[in-house]
């Protein structure tokens, strides 16, 4: 099947490389950024629904006192990767933890939040839905207060399946929010052989985030090698051919569902 067929819509491969954008001082990225981030530009291609940028080594080097004020975004949803190092984070006032390489955060628009303090080496990615949001500063929220804010450490995704030398694992995805978010983790099993297999999915848009290793998929007829950092976009409908995963590969997915038609309830 050529991706280039009016009924498929193409699959898209953002390196992280390739989408490199220089930031000034007072830009939207946790307010003191002054170097480089990644960009991957997602508004261009899923129609706003997303955005998606991620820290680049030596971000946080020299930023001991890099922080966020007390903030929400004006958003429905963002959902945060660590993908190494460590940064504190808090839902209530006081009441401060850290966050660390593998955790995944889960945080609704409007929930107020604050991330400071983090490690020299701190890398994080973070997808926004929709496109287009603002963040807002705001008071704490007195201590003891509820969130519907998640985080996860890597043991709270359970695993799924086992198809093609790929495990497949799904993160705990609170009520209020499955119907229209999915978050799973897939690693290189290191029991049964890889198998090249269709890589396609039912949701609006899928997002494949290698954390870890690199994974190959042949996209129209060309292989591509995807490493730490870069993101496979599928929107649904799009078949690709998934073609090897590294020992030791790890990816980060996530599912953007589908709305309920109009009138579907």
């Amino acid at each position: 099947m050529s991706l280039t067929d009016d009924a498929v819509r193409p699959a898209y491969v953002r390196r992280a490389k390739d989408h490199l954008v220089a930031l000034k001082p007072g830009g939207d990225t946790h307010r003191d950024a002054h170097n480089h981030i990644v960009d991957y530009r997602l508004q261009d291609i899923m129609s706003n629904s997303a955005r998606g940028v991620a820290t680049v080594p030596g971000f946080c080097e020299d930023k001991p006192g890099f922080a966020s004020p007390w903030h929400y975004h004006d958003c429905e949803m963002q959902i945060g990767i660590v993908m190494d190092g460590s940064v504190e984070m808090a839902f209530a006032d006081g009441e401060f933890s850290r966050i660390v390489k593998g955790d995944i955060g889960m945080v609704p628009g409007g929930v107020v939040h604050d991330v400071s303090h983090p490690s020299a080496d701190y890398l994080a990615a973070e997808f926004t839905f929709p496109g287009s949001f603002e963040t807002i500063d705001a008071p704490p929220p007195p201590a003891g207060s509820e969130t519907a804010a998640s985080s996860w450490g890597v043991n709270a995704a359970r695993r799924t399946d086992d198809r093609f030398g790929i495990l497949f694992y799904e993160y705990p995805v609170p009520a209020a929010s499955s119907q229209r978010y999915a978050v799973g983790r897939q690693r290189r099993s290191r029991v049964t052989p890889f198998e090249a297999h269709a890589l396609t999915h039912g949701d609006e848009h899928l997002l494949l985030f290698v954390v870890q290793g690199t994974r190959t998929i042949r996209l129209d007829g060309a292989e591509e090698i995807l490493g730490p950092g870069d993101l496979l976009v599928l929107p649904g409908g799009t078949v690709c051919t998934d073609v090897g995963a590294s020992d030791e590969h790890e990816a980060i997915t996530i599912g953007l569902r589908r709305r309920p038609a109009a009138g579907n309830g």
